[in-house]
């Protein structure tokens, strides 16, 4: 007698059923894969880039874009915006963002939001530039946070408001932005929608100069210049002074230059202030070209 445990009908459609599953198995093995080979092809993209083998990183940066990295997009984007591989191509720049923030990548929404913010390649909008930043914020980004607080403090697509700035900056501060530091104790000097407080002041710009912020460093030397928040001290404005200038603060060089001609802090010496003013001059500060203007005859 012969039995049969399967009908042959059975059979096909148990066999399919392995074929599906076996094929549906090997999707998150291909996914896996591809998300590998494209983080490799952006890491090895970076360091070419970083090694002005600029043709190669562009390569590399395309090949892992179509691999579906999100920084690889971002960062085409970002070669394009800038005109740091070819001539700025804003268009091409905005379909690499677009991309990214398809993908969820807050950096590309955020480069979304300056491309409307100062109008390149798109009308300028300030509510779509907001639009973006809020996007990215949503995912932490911190210089979107701080973009949110620069828009409110200047009104620029919503009402002025510097209590929703200072809001917005002690958000990105809290995720270490350092330049949301600086216009944290900005607004304490100003005493805009706070209550003015030198020493708050000083205290968030000394926390922008531990993460080596210029910006921090030179408004920190102004107020120790001015005796603001602490009784004046010129020493200890011409150290902070020339760390900002380390960093080609052009305002800063300006600083030291005034402090030699008018001795504040050091010996009077023009001949070396007219040297710290030749500097700032040459980045462009117009506070030393007419300083130059005046002394050098």
């Amino acid at each position: 007698m012969r039995f049969i445990l399967q009908s042959p009908l059975k059979r096909r459609i148990f066999g399919g059923l392995m074929v599906a599953l076996a094929a549906a198995a090997l999707i998150p093995i291909v996914m896996v894969a591809r998300i590998a080979i494209g983080t490799r092809n952006y890491h090895e993209a970076l360091t070419a880039f970083h090694q002005n083998h600029y043709d190669q990183a562009f390569s590399l940066f395309e090949k892992a874009a179509d691999y579906g990295n999100s920084n690889a997009m971002t960062f085409l984007g970002t070669l394009y915006d800038r005109g740091q591989y070819e001539t700025k191509n804003y268009d091409a720049a905005m379909q690499w963002y677009l991309k990214a923030a398809d993908k969820g990548n807050s950096f590309a929404m955020l480069n979304m939001g300056l491309l409307y913010e100062d109008g390149k390649g798109v009308p300028q909008s300030y509510p779509e530039a907001m639009n973006w930043y809020q996007k990215s914020a949503a995912l932490e980004n911190a210089e979107a946070m701080r973009n949110i607080g620069l828009m409110y403090r200047h009104g620029r697509g919503v009402p002025q408001n510097y209590e929703q700035a200072m809001l917005w900056y002690k958000k990105a501060a809290k995720l270490g932005n350092s330049d949301a530091m600086v216009n944290i104790g900005y607004l304490y000097s100003q005493g805009k929608g706070v209550q003015q407080d030198y020493l708050g002041a000083r205290l968030w710009y000394l926390e922008a100069i531990m993460k080596n912020n210029a910006a921090g460093m030179y408004n920190f030397a102004d107020l120790c210049k001015d005796g603001k928040g602490a009784p004046q001290d010129n020493k200890t404005a011409m150290l902070y002074y020339r760390q900002a200038a380390e960093q080609n603060d052009a305002a800063a060089m300006y600083q030291i230059g005034d402090l030699y001609a008018k001795g504040n802090g050091v010996g009077k010496n023009i001949p070396t202030a007219i040297i710290w003013w030749k500097k700032a001059a040459a980045l462009g500060n117009k506070d030393a070209i007419a300083a130059l203007k005046k002394n050098v005859k």
